[in-house]
């Protein structure tokens, strides 16, 4: 992969009080945006980055607790 399309990674990431980070920087071809949302029980995250035309990468996860 080239450097150019590497995803930088953002320091100091505020979340609300509600648990919740949206952010979304770029534009068109170079458009990105990272969700984040913490639940008592959960973790969902969704990174979205665009690379060019036609190309993307992201990742998208949700973590659940598990009790013992």
């Amino acid at each position: 992969m080239n450097n150019q399309y590497l995803v930088r990674q953002k320091k100091d990431i505020l979340f609300s009080t509600s648990g919740v980070h949206e952010s979304e920087w770029g534009g068109g071809s170079g458009y990105g945006s990272l969700n984040i949302s913490f639940k008592n029980d959960s973790l969902k995250y969704t990174s979205f980055q665009k690379c060019g035309i036609p190309c993307s990468s992201g990742k998208d996860f949700f973590i659940s607790k598990i009790n013992y």
